[in-house]
């Protein structure tokens, strides 16, 4: 056939048919409003047909209307969006007289709203069934509601009732009883009778605070009410007594329970409608029993008594209103009611007929609606029925598949049509077949694709230029590329591929083979034989090629242990590296010496930071490190390697490897340097001299004591050495010494020997064959003169013996009632530490400089022997040394040294002594001294404190965070008046102080008026009250004179401190005695912290008055005392008490 022909009788064909289905011209307008009911501007509008594909778009306007122009009457969708809000509307067609869709408002939510609406009344109803063709409500109850007029509730009443004891269990009457609701406001106040009993009646239900007092014994109870069923509360039993009892809560009886019959519900025809009232609150299982019942419809149910029930909704529409009562013990009920909604909720089910298909003459006609669906159930039945073209057969045509079979051999147009029906509604669609004579297509294949290795089979897309009524084959086989067939990389095919008629494209397998090596990508070359062709021409691809992508993750590349131990002997070790998979690329690791490694390279070790290699199917590679054996004794080493780095892999677990080099060398022995050594007895300070065989990289201690045989010389007498430990520091040079001291008394006597000998094992070590050291003690002393001769040591202060601290001093105690006096001066705070040593019985007295007696002591250390140690002031100090009988004499040794140990306590009586001028909430001044010696005062107001004092008494004052004070030129409260701080503290401290220009005293012009602060506060929940009044009071100014008293205003953020302490005395009312202060002196108003702070200029007694903004504070009124017109000031803190 000529193609223009053919081409020109299909036009007219689609033409006649198009004319001959044309359906009528409808349009849709109307507006979107938004879930508040505002018209919706700029939200996008799309129709879209029965398989919800887009049509046309469009926009609303600024007052949310929309109008789609005139198109053809068919089953579609509006769906409408703005930002989180949509809805979707379902519109219906008819066979014929559809009517356009006007007045339509859709209402937009975030849950998505759907509409249901048709083009005009169903033409084959004729009555009253339009309303739910559109999807409109359904319809309403026919049985009118009567609204009952509502009988107003009768308003609970309560009564409370109690009685009133002492701890005795006595009535106590005419205790204060008083009722306060929650915002602090009197609702009763009542007192007991002489049986201690009360009773509050008439009380409307709701949360209380029950007072009961009387003195000052307190009572507190909390009442607390329920939304219904309240009850009295009878017979409470409350003891008085002083002390503070908790605050028990009563309750207006049991809390009631609360029906819950659900949420409202809406129900389609024939449904299982399940009503539940088994979430009624019920508190402590106060509920006796449930009861159901209907309000509306005659409804059976089948029992009531139960928490829920079920029943069938009808096939009709219909509105259920259900009652829930529950009740508890007594007349505590309570109601609730449910409504469920019955009425036709289908959704229309939805009709694809298809695709329009083109098929070749003789070709099979399938048409297919198995893509057909309801949206709210099943498809009941299927029928298909021809509209236009060639008369065809089928064996059924109720199915969703069917075949169909037509005689003619021409060019022909098809139209079929499918309906399908659910229970309650059905759906329309159309399908067009065009027959015509096709040529024979070309096989068309793709020039290359890819592939993950993991999808086990490949799919390569095969198929012919055109649609054919023919079975089309062709043979393909594969050759390799860069992949390997024969199962390594591939399977290999030679086959012949088929394409089945009426297809124009197939997919054919090629089996994939997923190892698990990570490598580069590959390909595989498939050739098509033009040879082999049938039903068809070849085209101009006859080659694909197809890419393997590797999916394999690269291998891990970590060392095969953690750790490793070795000794140091061995000479080499190996590390090694393996690789969890093979790999198909070369795989490079960087490795590198830890610096947390204790092990030194060079020293211990021999290695280098490298780069490991693996090629391609190798999995493993090694270290190996040289060890150095020394001959040193020490601890075991560590060399610790990690990798980094990783090409073409990824660093595993065992990223660090740990080796422990043990050492195999013998531990040092211990010898002395020189067995024997000697001195005379002035020499003080001796050194005894040991080294080790040879030194260790390892810590060595070894015990030392004086050897009781063959020492003559005694302890604490002729030689200052206590039994110790001996340390030998590790590493080079292998040396330790042991000090001791000889004392150089006054005595004359024979040469001593002091024996020290190691004992124990030694740790890390042995001891050698020469251990011990003997000292010969030389005495220089001259041989006595047997004379009579005065005192050693002065009686009295003047010619009393100086001595320093450090130091040691020996006397005799010639006759009976003999005195030693000694004087020490002292230039700075110190704790003393003195003792005496040797056999005489003696005590000691510490006297300053007036003679007054600082402390003593007679054994403090054993029978005979004083020690003293006490904190000490600078200044000259005496120590006066007695013996215990008036009649005793002999010799003694004394010694005067610092305590490092108790000088805490001296540094602790300086910071307590300047920490107690800087309180917090306290004025200081600051001077700033001028070239001229003039200077200005800084006034300070202190928030925050530290201070800081060093080994050398050095003190660092620093207030309010970030301002360092300097004595020289401070001034601190002192008695009075403002003092200043350098003055005071010369002696204690250790500060450069340069107070030459400035006065001791601050004259009282340079002060600023006398302060009052402070802070308003409740008195029961501890809060500052906003808004309080403050005013002082005073007498009246005399009539030649005037008070100076001003207000001030604080600087923002500026804060006043002090008067913590709770006030001891609560009483509830008090008699204004303002009347003895008549004057106001000042007036604050306090701010969001409840803070005031006024400046007076008067001094005396003065009365400070608070009232709280509300009237649910009692006024609270307060004495105090202001000493001075100037730099004085008062801190308190005022607490109101609620009505």
């Amino acid at each position: 056939m000529n193609p223009k022909i053919f081409y020109r009788i299909l036009l007219i064909t689609i033409c006649v048919f198009s004319y001959a289905t044309s359906a009528d011209k409808v349009f849709i307008e109307g507006s979107v409003l938004s879930s508040d009911d505002k018209p919706v501007k700029k939200a996008e509008v799309q129709l879209l047909d029965a398989k919800k594909k887009k049509i046309l778009s469009i926009k609303t306007d600024k007052n949310g209307y929309f109008k789609i122009d005139e198109f053809d009457a068919q089953n579609c969708y509006l769906q409408i969006d703005k930002k989180k809000e949509s809805a979707t509307v379902s519109i219906r067609s008819w066979p014929s007289e559809n009517k356009n869709l006007t007045g339509l408002n859709i209402k937009l939510s975030k849950k998505g709203e759907r509409i249901k609406k048709s083009f005009g009344p169903n033409p084959e109803i004729k009555d009253g069934g339009a309303n739910m063709a559109e999807g409109g409500p359904p319809s309403q109850l026919t049985k009118k509601q009567v609204k009952k007029k509502k009988i107003p509730k009768k308003q609970e009443k309560v009564f409370v009732s109690g009685k009133v004891i002492n701890k005795k269990g006595k009535p106590v009457k005419k205790a204060t009883v008083i009722v306060i609701d929650q915002n602090y406001n009197s609702v009763a106040e009542l007192e007991t009778d002489k049986e201690g009993l009360f009773t509050i009646e008439n009380l409307k239900p709701a949360d209380y605070n029950l007072t009961i007092s009387k003195r000052k014994m307190l009572v507190k109870f909390k009442l607390k009410s329920w939304p219904k069923n309240n009850q009295n509360i009878k017979d409470i039993g409350v003891t008085l007594t002083k002390e503070k009892q908790q605050v028990n809560t009563l309750t207006f009886g049991p809390e009631p329970p609360q029906a819950n019959a659900g949420i409202d519900q809406e129900m389609a025809y024939e449904k299982s409608v399940f009503v539940d009232g088994s979430e009624s609150y019920n508190p402590n299982n106060i509920i006796e029993s449930y009861e159901w019942k209907t309000l509306s419809e005659n409804l059976t149910i089948d029992n009531p008594a139960d928490p829920s029930f079920t029943f069938l909704s009808p096939a009709v529409d219909k509105n259920f209103i259900f009652e829930l009562t529950v009740r508890g013990p007594g007349n505590i009920i309570d109601k609730d009611t449910v409504n469920v909604k019955v009425y036709n909720k289908n959704i229309f089910p939805i009709a694809i007929a298809g695709e329009d298909q083109i098929l070749d003459i003789g070709d099979p006609i399938i048409l297919d609606g198995s893509k057909s669906n309801d949206p709210d159930g099943q498809i009941k039945s299927f029928q298909w029925r021809q509209l236009i073209g060639e008369k065809t057969t089928s064996k059924s045509r109720k199915q969703a598949v069917i075949n169909l079979k037509t005689t003619s051999l021409f060019v022909d147009t098809l139209s079929f049509e499918l309906k399908v029906e659910d229970k309650y509604n059905f759906d329309l669609d159309t399908i067009n077949v065009y027959v015509m004579d096709i040529p024979e297509p070309l096989v068309v294949i793709t020039s290359s694709s890819s592939t993950q290795e993991n999808i086990g089979a490949a799919k390569i897309s095969l198929g012919v230029s055109a649609k054919s009524g023919k079975k089309t084959s062709i043979y393909a086989f594969t050759r390799d590329s860069t992949a390997l067939g024969n199962g390594k990389d591939y399977t290999n095919i030679n086959e012949a591929i088929f394409v089945p008629a009426g297809k124009s494209r197939i997919t054919f397998p090629l089996n994939i083979n997923d190892d698990n090596i990570d490598e580069f990508d590959e390909q595989i070359i498939i050739d098509l034989i033009d040879s082999t062709v049938t039903n068809a021409n070849t085209g101009s691809a006859r080659k694909h090629v197809l890419t393997i992508i590797d999916n394999d993750p690269p291998p891990d590349v970590e060392f095969i242990t953690s750790n490793t131990s070795v000794s140091e002997a061995n000479g080499k070790h190996i590390v090694i590296l393996n690789l969890s998979n093979q790999s198909g690329k070369e795989v490079y690791v960087d490795y590198q010496i830890e610096i947390s490694s204790s092990a030194v390279n060079g020293e211990d070790y021999t290695f280098q930071n490298g780069t490991s290699f693996f090629p391609a199917g190798k999995t493993r590679d090694t270290l190996d490190i040289t060890l150095i054996n020394d001959t040193i004794d020490e601890p075991s080493q560590t060399l610790i390697l990690s990798l980094l780095n990783p090409k073409n892999s990824t660093i595993g677990m065992r990223k660090s490897h740990t080796i422990k080099i043990n050492d195999d060398d013998n531990p040092p022995f211990i010898f002395v340097v020189y067995e024997k050594g000697s001195g005379l007895e002035s020499d003080s300070s001796r050194t005894i001299n040991y080294s080790l065989s040879t030194h260790s990289e390892k810590e060595i201690s070894v015990r030392y004591r004086v050897s009781s045989y063959g020492t003559t010389s005694k302890r604490n007498k002729d030689y200052t050495l206590e039994d110790g430990v001996m340390v030998f520091p590790p590493g080079p040079p292998g040396s330790s010494s042991i000090n001791f001291k000889v004392i150089d008394d006054q005595i004359d006597e024979f040469d001593e020997l002091l024996i020290i000998n190691l004992i124990g094992e030694p740790s890390n070590a042995t001891l050698g064959s020469s251990t011990r050291y003997t000292y010969t003690i030389i005495d220089n002393d001259d041989r006595p003169t047997i004379e009579f001769n005065g005192d050693d040591h002065g009686n009295d202060f003047i010619s009393a013996t100086k001595i320093k601290v450090g130091s040691s001093s020996s006397g005799i105690i010639e006759l009976g009632g003999d005195v030693d006096l000694f004087r020490f001066d002292l230039k700075y705070p110190i704790t003393v530490l003195t003792k005496s040593f040797g056999e005489t019985d003696v005590y000691a007295e510490i006297l300053d400089n007036a003679g007054q007696l600082i402390a003593t002591d007679d054994n403090g250390r054993d029978s005979n022997n004083f020690m003293i140690k006490t904190p000490l002031l600078p200044g000259p100090h005496y120590l006066r040394i007695k013996h215990y009988s008036t009649e005793g004499t002999g010799d003694y040794v004394m010694t005067l040294e610092s305590s490092e140990l108790y000088d805490k306590q001296a540094d602790d009586l300086i910071l307590n002594k300047t920490k107690s001028y800087f309180k917090i909430g306290h004025i200081i001044y600051e001077a700033m001294v001028y070239n001229d010696k003039s200077y200005d005062l800084e006034r300070i107001q202190i928030n925050s404190t530290k201070f800081e004092l060093d080994s050398k008494r050095f003190i660092t004052i620093t207030v309010n965070d970030s301002t360092i004070i300097n004595p020289s030129t401070c001034y601190v409260p002192s008695y009075g008046q403002y003092e200043n701080l350098g003055i005071i503290q010369k002696n204690y401290i250790s500060n450069p102080l340069n107070v030459s220009d400035l006065p001791r005293y601050l004259p009282n012009e340079k002060l600023e008026n006398s302060l009052i602060f402070g802070i308003v506060r409740d008195y029961q929940t501890r809060k500052p009250i906003f808004g309080a009044e403050v005013r002082i009071y005073g007498a009246q100014t005399p009539a030649n004179g005037a008070s100076q008293t001003r207000l001030i205003n604080l600087k923002d953020g500026e804060t006043w401190y002090g008067g913590n302490r709770l006030p001891t005395k609560k009483p509830q009312y008090k008699s204004p005695v303002i009347n003895k202060y008549p004057e106001v002196k000042g007036r604050r108003v306090t701010g969001l912290d409840g803070k005031f702070a006024i400046a007076v200029q008067d001094t005396g007694f003065l009365m400070i008055r608070a009232n709280a903004p509300t009237n649910n504070y009692r006024i609270q009124e307060k004495k105090i005392r202001i000493r001075y017109e100037r730099g004085d000031f008062y801190a308190t803190d005022i607490w109101l008490i609620p009505k």
